[in-house]
């Protein structure tokens, strides 16, 4: 077996195809849950929205897919998890920058625990939540999106 079939496996299994809707949703988690920080920070209460970005995301990459419901769910599954894990990264990288550059020592145990205790934490929640949220984008759009701009539900 050649190397270009087995990385062809590795991120068939790992992404999803097409890549796009993982990427779509990932980035979508991302913003919204950067968007709800930027606003938390700024004192505006949030509730249960703030906790949503595994849903918007899942949406997304659901409603993006448009293939079946099962399909839906795990690219939303996947969509929560990549989101999650950008976002934690972001996070790593931004506590140890704003820590560098407030104290001129680089705090490097605490921004990986920061970043990991983020994935552990909100993995399994955003994962969820992108999963219902995938299930319910592929529910709309084989609603409301006209059969012939659908793609055939395999």
């Amino acid at each position: 077996m050649n190397w270009r079939h087995t990385r062809h496996e590795i991120v068939t299994d790992l992404v999803g195809r097409p890549w796009w809707v993982a990427a779509v949703g990932a980035v979508t988690t991302t913003m919204y849950a950067l968007a709800m920080l930027y606003a938390g920070s700024q004192g505006i209460d949030l509730g249960v929205a703030g906790h949503f970005g595994g849903a918007a995301g899942g949406f997304a990459a659901g409603f993006a897919l448009g293939t079946n419901v099962y399909d839906g769910a795990s690219a939303g599954l996947r969509a929560g998890c990549f989101g999650i894990a950008v976002l934690s990264l972001l996070l790593g990288i931004t506590s140890f920058v704003v820590w560098f550059a407030a104290s001129g020592t680089a705090f490097l145990f605490y921004s990986p625990f920061f970043a990991l205790l983020a994935v552990c934490l909100l993995a399994p929640m955003y994962a969820f939540a992108g999963l219902i949220g995938g299930t319910i984008g592929i529910v709309v759009r084989r609603w409301f999106v006209p059969d012939h701009l659908n793609p055939k539900p395999h």
